[in-house]
């Protein structure tokens, strides 16, 4: 299966599309993972806190994951990093 890329329409950054059931999948591994973790791999690896849904829904600029558009080519750079976004038909 290829991996469905999508861009942000604010900031172009290009992210790969998950499907809400995937990122919910994924905040219950991670949050378990978080768990274990001493407060000072916390602070270190999950500045942010505990992993939720609600990340996968908007781009690190703020856009909320319905206003992103199709991925074009040319769209990333190499080394760009991507992130996850939801699917806009979720």
């Amino acid at each position: 299966m290829q991996t469905k890329l999508a861009t942000c329409t604010n900031c172009n950054r290009v992210c790969f599309i998950v499907s809400r059931k995937r990122a919910q999948e994924e905040v219950t591994v991670n949050n378990k993972f978080y768990l274990k973790c001493t407060d000072a791999m916390k602070a270190k690896m999950f500045p942010g806190g505990s992993s939720t849904v609600a990340r996968y829904e908007s781009c690190s600029c703020g856009n909320s994951y319905k206003k992103f558009r199709d991925f074009k080519k040319g769209d990333a750079n190499n080394g760009d990093m991507l992130l996850p976004i939801l699917d806009k038909k979720d």
